[in-house]
């Protein structure tokens, strides 16, 4: 397994896992202004642009394939993350996840958290690795999502 930063020719492999995790575990309990908001913003130039701006995106690559991705804007928030789930239960997010907060601690070496915005469904995942709840769950553009944080240990 290896982990390293994407390249730009990778950013449409990296969106079609996003959206195939999406349809899969998220969608059903999203309506359609939710699909379509979520869409918008998994669309390849979308992350092509966040990249360009303050974003890094991370795979997970398994025979040549990425079966995993983690994307983080700055100020160290998780705004994707993802494992193909023929991959689940592998340790394969939570090597992404270590990989990405040692890269976001060698830029900042003083990082005392990082954020996400949890769907619904995935805040065991979080919870599983160190993430705990800071907010009820909200509801944006029909994006349901429960606010979350991970406590950075020095």
């Amino acid at each position: 397994m290896e982990i390293r930063l994407i390249t730009s020719e990778e950013i449409g492999q990296v969106c079609a896992l996003v959206m195939k995790c999406f349809n899969a575990f998220i969608a059903p309990d999203y309506g359609d202004a939710g699909c379509e908001e979520f869409a918008r913003f998994a669309d390849p130039a979308a992350m092509k642009e966040r990249i360009e701006r303050s974003s890094f995106v991370m795979a997970a690559i398994a025979r040549e394939e990425i079966v995993g991705m983690i994307e983080i804007r700055d100020p160290y928030h998780v705004a994707l993350f993802d494992v193909d789930p023929d991959y689940h239960r592998r340790g394969i997010g939570r090597q992404l996840m270590d990989a990405a907060i040692e890269y976001c601690r060698q830029a900042k070496p003083d990082l005392v958290k990082i954020t996400v915005n949890s769907a619904p469904g995935a805040v065991a995942v979080y919870q599983h690795l160190g993430f705990f709840p800071t907010a009820p769950e909200l509801e944006t553009n029909g994006i349901r999502y429960v606010p979350m944080e991970l406590t950075i240990k020095r």
